[in-house]
């Protein structure tokens, strides 16, 4: 009897230390998904192998050829931030495809959706918390590629474009007006058979002033004369007009006059265990919001 006691005895202890050691592993559990890796959870959420999610990716990503992670990056992060509404109270915790579905949600539920893509089109992905704002990191990018992608998205519709032939003293004008009135960043890729001059003024009065009499001032930023060929970012006063004229007759003019804003040295990263990870926030609403260009410093 004594000898049943003790195994009894033996057996209670043993189950109490297991239900302990349960207990204290999902604490421990709990508190590193709560870390700096996952301040809310969110990375839970991710989509890792969907088949409704790979569909619309491959449509989104469509344009993109070969083995090219970071332009499937810049094409899914465009669709989230631009095509699913930011909603002030999406709910949160929602999985991807019913914020897919629905075309709309909350930051995190955006976040957790544009993980989804890009762990589905083999791009490794989690979600972060910063200050307050979920923010997906995305490892195995190539930083300079990942700028070639951006500068190629910002380049796919011109602002403004001409081919023409021109005579000499032949114009061609762009009003840079961005409508909120605030300053516009632009590139500009113009070439010619023969000389021109490429001049950028703060505003149509001083562009008709210098038309007239050569009195108009213009800025001596991406403003250059007797060239053939320019290559320039601006950043221009709204309602500022940049003028070409062309300096020989016949000349066969080609501009180009693009959004601009990013530069290589705006792409922000950090180095981990899992290789560089490229911060994105699919809610962040700038014109100038790619992967790695976060309203941080």
């Amino acid at each position: 009897m004594a000898r049943f006691l003790f195994f009894m005895f033996l057996a209670a202890f043993l189950a109490a230390g297991a239900l302990c050691f349960f207990f204290m592993d999902v604490d421990t559990s709990a508190a590193v998904s709560g870390g700096k890796e996952d301040d809310a959870g969110y990375s839970g959420l991710i989509l890792k192998d969907d088949f409704t999610l790979r569909s619309v990716l491959s449509r989104v990503a469509s344009g993109c050829s070969g083995e090219n992670p970071e332009c499937v990056a810049v094409k899914a992060f465009a669709y989230v931030k631009n095509d699913v509404a930011l909603l002030e109270n999406g709910g949160g915790g929602r999985s991807p495809k019913n914020t897919l579905a629905e075309r709309g949600g909350d930051a995190a539920d955006k976040a957790v959706l544009l993980a989804s893509f890009l762990e589905n089109g083999g791009i490794r992905s989690e979600i972060r918390d910063n200050g307050g704002r979920p923010v997906v990191y995305a490892a195995g990018l190539d930083v300079l590629k990942l700028y070639g992608e951006i500068v190629k998205d910002m380049h796919g519709k011109p602002l403004a474009k001409r081919d023409v032939t021109l005579k000499k003293g032949g114009i061609w004008a762009v009003n840079l007006s961005s409508g909120d009135g605030k300053p516009v960043s632009v590139d500009i890729s113009a070439k010619s058979s023969g000389n021109f001059d490429m001049l950028l003024f703060p505003d149509e009065t001083e562009m008709k002033a210098y038309l007239r009499d050569k009195n108009g001032r213009f800025l001596g930023d991406c403003s250059v004369s007797g060239v053939s060929e320019a290559e320039a970012s601006c950043l221009s006063p709204s309602g500022g007009m940049l003028l070409f004229i062309s300096g020989e007759d016949g000349a066969v003019f080609s501009g180009r006059v693009f959004r601009g804003g990013v530069i290589l040295s705006d792409i922000k990263s950090e180095e981990s265990e899992k290789g560089v990870l490229i911060p994105m926030d699919p809610s962040f609403s700038s014109e100038t919001a790619y992967p790695g260009v976060v309203p941080w410093n």
